[in-house]
């Protein structure tokens, strides 16, 4: 084994240079716009002295097992957490020293698949390692590549290389995309002559398009179709969104394949914002919107779980995409509907949308409605014997499960809801229903959560107002469009002091509330009733575990 790359690993900060942005690799771009960025960064750099340590000091000490593939899993959560946050040159070492791992000779093959692994995420960012920065040789690669496939039906030998296939669309999809962005990669760059023209591409979809239509209703291919059709639809959307569109509004209609509704709005969920973006080539796109929200809506069938399925996802997907408001429409649904089990966690999710995109109004709007149900409801509590019914009530766990999800809103939206808040939990907390009493422990975990995290407080991507006048911003231009990381302003819900001393209301009156029940009458309690006040004791500590002071203590030596 090659001892440069493991003596590299070792020493690699002797010249203690500090580390900037700029010298690194490619960090992970979310980072920077996370609070405490500065804990983040100094935490990154620990972390990955540590794992290089670690990873050298398992070689030097002969012990594979199992320091390397436990340091070596700690890489791949760094690179996912963090990006490949070190320099060019700690990144060809690492690359190096999994290489001189490979040339054990007898090295196993659970550690071989873990080489492959590592050094697959290490350098599937081509753009970042130069011809000149790497040269790896062949023949070690080929060696473990046929003794693979030689020793293929052997258990031993359930190790793959790593698997770099795409679908065919998906590789010229890139390959067109990389013609038209210069990149500074180390890519052969082809003559004039030889490159794809415009031309090109409008014959290639042409010539795919037909058959990835036929393919969206193939039981055993239609997601391949869907994400073909994607790619496809990003290429030259002109040529793909009205064909999906027609073929949706047809299979309306159709009586005898109700399976091909299924199947087209899988593949439009896929070419949602090609649908409702503008850009320069393509805009008609959005005229089918309201049309195609309009016209999914007998998708909604409790009959057929799958159909409804498919259909909130795509209702989901595409007013994610745009901005409007449908309060009274959505009123009047949840009002109405007390859905199965399945079903309420999809629009639960729908509900969270609405939530989080504007607090402030969903909660005006809909938060007293909700509660005042809660409240008619439990006035008739004890003459209906609710309160000790085991079958519970279908439409005040319906009610209840909403309440929950409004009190995902952000902390300092609930303030001014305080006491209604209290009351229902007041008067719900010993229904010993399992539905009821889970969707009221889960209000209490969303409720200190949105009191003491901390969490972005604005979910929209673009930085246009879309409080303006028309005249002076259009919000239907921006539909679809990408987001420029380097002009967001995100902010952060940091809990205030009010918040806090609701938190710790909450807690103090609810928590203590159930630990002296369980002392004083725990012999005494039913099963049901002590499963209930234990799952509200469970989801009170879930929520306002980050408000408990870490425990100081000293380390244990010899570990």
């Amino acid at each position: 084994m090659d001892d440069y790359s493991i003596e590299s690993m070792r020493d690699t900060n002797a010249d203690a240079q500090e580390t900037s942005d700029y010298n690194l690799q490619k960090p992970n771009i979310y980072n920077k716009y996370l609070p405490f960025y500065k804990s983040i960064k100094r935490h990154a750099s620990d972390l990955f002295e540590e794992i290089r340590e670690n990873l050298s000091r398992t070689i030097q000490l002969g012990e594979l097992r199992p320091g390397f593939a436990v340091w070596s899993n700690e890489l791949k959560r760094f690179i996912s957490l963090y990006g490949f946050y070190f320099t060019k040159d700690d990144h060809l070492k690492l690359i190096n020293f999994y290489l001189s791992i490979l040339s054990i000779t007898d090295l196993s093959y659970p550690d071989v698949e873990i080489c492959f692994d590592t050094l697959f995420d290490l350098m599937r960012k081509t753009s970042m390692i130069t011809r000149d920065d790497l040269i790896i040789d062949w023949r070690l690669l080929y060696r473990w590549a046929q003794l693979i496939h030689d020793l293929h039906n052997k258990t031993s030998a359930l190790v793959a290389l790593p698997n770099c296939r795409m679908d065919a669309i998906g590789i010229i999809y890139r390959e067109f995309r990389s013609e038209r962005k210069v990149r500074p990669f180390w890519f052969f760059i082809p003559h004039e002559t030889y490159r794809l023209t415009e031309q090109d591409t409008i014959d290639f979809v042409n010539c795919i398009k037909e058959y990835a239509f036929i393919s969206i209703f193939n039981k055993d291919h239609n997601k391949e179709a869907a994400e073909a059709c994607q790619y496809l639809s990003m290429l030259l959307p002109e040529l793909i969104v009205p064909s999906l569109v027609e073929q949706l509004f047809s299979s309306l209609d159709n009586m005898t394949e109700p399976h091909r509704f299924t199947s087209i709005i899988i593949c439009l969920t896929r070419v949602a914002r090609q649908i409702v973006r503008q850009t320069p080539s393509y805009s008609e796109g959005q005229i089918y919107v309201l049309p195609l929200l309009m016209s999914v809506l007998p998708g909604i069938d409790l009959n057929d779980f799958q159909k409804i399925t498919v259909t909130l996802e795509f209702l989901d997907t595409i007013l994610k995409l745009i901005t409007c408001i449908i309060r009274e429409k959505i009123s009047d649904f949840l009002s109405g509907s007390f859905l199965s089990p399945k079903v309420r966690k999809l629009v639960a999710g729908l509900i969270r949308a609405l939530v989080k995109g504007n607090p402030i109004e969903t909660l005006k709007y809909f938060l007293p409605k909700t509660c005042e149900s809660i409240e008619n409801i439990m006035d008739h509590a004890d003459s209906s014997g609710l309160l000790i019914d085991h079958k519970g009530d279908i439409e005040l766990n319906w009610y209840l499960i909403l309440f929950a999800e409004f009190l995902r809103a952000r902390g300092d939206t609930l303030l001014i809801y305080k006491q209604m808040i209290m009351s229902i939990f007041h008067r719900c907390i010993y229904l010993i229903h399992k539905d009821s009493y889970e969707a009221v422990a889960s209000a209490a975990k969303h409720l200190l959560k949105s009191l003491s995290h901390v969490y972005p407080m604005e979910y929209q991507l673009t930085v246009e107002n879309f409080d303006e006048p028309f005249v002076n911003f259009l919000p239907i231009r921006a539909w679809g469009q990408a987001a420029d990381f380097d002009n967001l302003q995100i902010q952060f819900h940091i809990p205030n002091e009010n918040e806090i001393d609701f938190a710790c209301e909450f807690v103090e009156t609810f928590l203590y509330l159930e630990l002296r029940l369980l002392n004083e009458k725990c012999l005494k309690m039913s099963n049901n009733e002590r499963l209930r006040s234990l799952t509200f004791i469970h989801h009170i500590a879930i929520g306002c575990f980050r408000m408990v002071p870490h425990v100081d203590s000293e380390k244990l030596p010899n570990l």
